[in-house]
């Protein structure tokens, strides 16, 4: 009864702020959509539908890719931008073959990835170039594969 006289009083101290709160960010979504144009609610509308679709633990996941996103430092954030925006670049089969490629590192047993993560974090990026170039990983792509990666992770040395 205790447990339950506490919540109810947390509940009622804390209610208020969170109305005021949900209610300015209410406003404010609402004056964006007035603005939006007809295609940008459209879009938003298709996009919100496709999330609804995600199963529960792809939401969760990219939740959580989010919420490491915002922990990042302002050069971390610009490094992972530029990633995307070469990523967005590649046509359907490089972004497979990188998928596919990436799937094989994420089957390594992770106290092993962790390991090399780690060691591979605290390399210079010229450090890091190297160390890919002689790992087993890197020196059984083909040539095709090998350029995808450099566009991918190394987008300054086209």
């Amino acid at each position: 009864m205790k447990r339950l006289f506490l919540a109810f009083i947390i509940i009622i101290l804390t209610y208020p702020a969170g109305v005021i709160i949900a209610e300015d960010n209410i406003e404010t979504n609402r004056m964006k959509w007035k603005n939006m144009s007809n295609q940008q609610r459209l879009e938003i509308k298709e996009r919100y539908k496709k999330w609804k679709d995600l199963p529960v633990e792809e939401r969760q996941k990219i939740n959580e890719n989010i919420r490491k996103f915002k922990e990042l430092s302002p050069e971390e954030k610009m490094k992972v931008r530029k990633r995307f925006r070469v990523y967005r670049e590649l046509d359907s089969t490089q972004k497979e073959l990188l998928k596919s490629k990436m799937k094989m590192i994420e089957n390594i047993p992770p106290e092993k990835r962790d390991r090399a993560l780690k060691r591979y974090r605290n390399m210079s990026e010229k450090e890091r170039e190297e160390f890919i170039k002689r790992s087993l990983f890197w020196k059984n792509l083909d040539s095709n594969e090998k350029k995808v990666f450099k566009k991918m992770y190394f987008p300054s040395k086209r």
